[in-house]
């Protein structure tokens, strides 16, 4: 499971909040469309904006799914607080 990070602190485990995230992208392949769902968690530490940790958790979704970064269209993004 993909797990995207903050820069550690001296101490992250007490710093950060940890997210599940899931994303899925779709981009033109050939005649039709390519899709991929990934999901994950992501450690933010204080002060990490919703707007910081999705470039992030696209950037990794876009990689692991082989596509240029900016192809993909985001047809699914949810993050949530890990624990319930």
């Amino acid at each position: 499971m993909p797990h995207v990070a903050n820069p550690p602190s001296t101490d992250i485990s007490k710093t950060t909040t940890e997210y599940a995230w899931v994303m899925t992208l779709q981009w033109p392949s050939g005649a039709g469309f390519g899709t991929s769902t990934t999901f994950g968690k992501y450690d933010a530490i204080p002060g990490t904006s919703r707007l910081e940790a999705y470039k992030s958790i696209y950037s990794l979704c876009c990689a692991q799914a082989g596509i240029a970064h900016g192809r993909g269209t985001v047809m699914f993004w949810s993050m949530e607080t890990e624990l319930l």
